[in-house]
């Protein structure tokens, strides 16, 4: 696999350009060419905001800084002075934002910007070509004056702030082609993958997915060699079967993005129930992923119909079916791929049973030593350690039952809160006892130790984020859009911090 040896930080005030940051993030991360940072991707735990910016942004090698009318929130005066005592040439390069930053009036987002031009960083500066509706009264407003202030400090050090070029089209879209041509241009992009259609769902792992190379390797096999045959003239389907938590899903979009310059598109379709199946086939047809004329059809089963069709036209497209959990979803899947030809499919399933025209390749649990390894490398950075972690790692993972799922749940709480594997393993202890209260197996398809980590999560969440949780958990299990959270009623609190909190869990993805 390329190794992806850019990173790129986003640089937006969330209320006012959250949707456009995730909107680029994901068409970058989806090449699997480049990290992305944004302020979505962490929260400041046990460590000062603006000090964890100062290293997000060190270790970037460049900063998309889209700006409008709000200046977002200020860091208070403490991490501003035990900033300039980490880095004094930073005033002397610019000690007009230096006096301002001093006196509060430099905020998180503008500092991102300034950060990357002291840290020697590329920086993409984009302003609204057009000022957004505000309140009555905005031209007074202290955030729209502090931006004008930046804006101008901006042009003064020849960073010029750039207005999309294509009027014909909204801000946020034009915004997003310019910086994805930027990063073509700068050689980081490949434009072949930035425009090849793909909805996985989330992004690679690459070091840190452990204990599947002969899991892989058999995938590949089966893929390229159904019954001996060269697989590019066939549908050659794997199933991926095993227990809730144990990665079947992730073994998949792993492979996918491994094998990602080998397929013209890489297709992600959730098939829990039968209709389940036609609904996510029919949404392939979208903007995003085949960009079907057939898109904003309001009718489902033309949609369905034309994504099938494009199935059955092209060549060299990889599909995960995903979920297939009962009977029906199993018979309804084999049926749609019985329709299929010139591509290649894996589907993941807790069943076993499967016909002769579906290889079938049972999942076990991680071996203890790439358990532990994961435990490891996956809170090495934040962690606090102790001479003994090799040993506590291999006690959680027992614990855990080295699923992948409950793995993946630990290593990011224990890294969020900066604890010690012991204070975690005490603190799993200490909700197992609680989670057995509501947890039922023949219901919940998990094992205990999924839903006793879970459950540690869980009460680590603020109530507004537990709140958010708890209504997405009515949603069905394919992706939801994040344009429902516009209309989240809850006070005094923004959903996308919400979703942010919930994401920096690895409780949703």
């Amino acid at each position: 696999m390329q190794s992806m040896s850019k990173t790129v930080f986003l640089s937006t005030v969330t209320k006012e350009f959250g949707l456009l940051r995730r909107r680029l993030a994901g068409l970058i991360r989806r090449t699997g060419q480049m990290i992305v940072r944004h302020q979505d991707d962490f929260v400041a735990q046990g460590i000062l905001t603006l000090h964890l910016l100062e290293e997000e942004i060190r270790k970037s090698d460049a900063v998309v800084h889209v700006f409008g009318n709000r200046a977002g929130s200020f860091p208070p005066l403490d991490q501003v002075e035990a900033f300039f005592e980490r880095n004094p040439q930073f005033e002397q390069r610019f000690p007009e934002v230096a006096e301002s930053a001093r006196k509060g009036e430099v905020s998180y987002t503008q500092w991102e910007a300034w950060l990357a031009l002291f840290f020697e960083k590329k920086l993409f500066p984009y302003v609204a070509n057009e000022r957004l509706p505000e309140e009555e009264g905005d031209e007074e407003d202290e955030q729209y004056a502090s931006q004008r202030v930046h804006w101008d400090r901006l042009k003064a050090v020849k960073q010029y702030p750039m207005d999309p070029k294509n009027q014909d089209i909204d801000f946020e879209s034009a915004v997003t082609d310019e910086v994805i041509l930027s990063l073509i241009n700068e050689g980081w992009l490949s434009s072949e993958l930035v425009h090849k259609p793909m909805n996985l769902p989330y992004d690679s792992l690459g070091e840190l997915f452990k204990g599947r190379d002969g899991a892989m390797q058999q995938l590949r096999d089966s893929l390229l060699n159904q019954s001996g045959q060269a697989a590019t003239a066939i549908v050659a389907s794997q199933t991926i079967h095993g227990l809730g938590g144990i990665g079947k899903t992730r073994l998949a979009v792993e492979y996918a993005w491994q094998y990602r310059e080998d397929y013209k598109a890489l297709l992600f379709v959730i098939g829990d129930t039968p209709e389940a199946l036609r609904r996510n086939f029919a949404d392939l047809c979208g903007p995003l992923v085949l960009n079907l004329p057939e898109k904003d059809t309001p009718e489902e089963e033309v949609r369905y119909t034309a994504a099938i069709r494009w199935l059955q036209k092209n060549t060299g497209w990889f599909l995960i079916l995903d979920n297939l959990d009962n009977e029906d979803s199993v018979k309804k899947a084999e049926e749609v791929l019985g329709q299929l030809g010139h591509g290649h499919a894996i589907l993941t399933s807790r069943i076993g049973d499967w016909s002769a025209n579906v290889e079938a390749l049972k999942l076990d649990v991680l071996a203890e030593e790439d358990a532990v390894d994961f435990l490891l490398n996956r809170t090495d950075a934040r962690r606090r350690k102790t001479d003994d972690d090799p040993q506590l790692a291999a006690g959680i993972a027992e614990d855990l039952g080295h699923l992948a799922l409950a793995l993946e749940q630990a290593g990011a709480y224990i890294s969020k809160r900066r604890m010690t594997f012991d204070q975690y393993r005490t603190t799993w202890n200490e909700n197992r006892e609680k989670a057995i209260e509501w947890f039922d197996e023949r219901v919940m398809k998990y094992p205990e130790s999924v839903a006793t980590t879970w459950q540690t999560t869980f009460d680590q969440l603020s109530e507004p984020a537990q709140d958010l949780l708890k209504t997405l958990a009515w949603f069905s299990p394919e992706p939801i859009p994040e344009s429902i959270l516009e209309s989240y009623p809850i006070e005094d609190c923004d959903a996308y911090d919400l979703l942010a909190e919930l994401e920096s869990w690895s409780i949703v993805a």
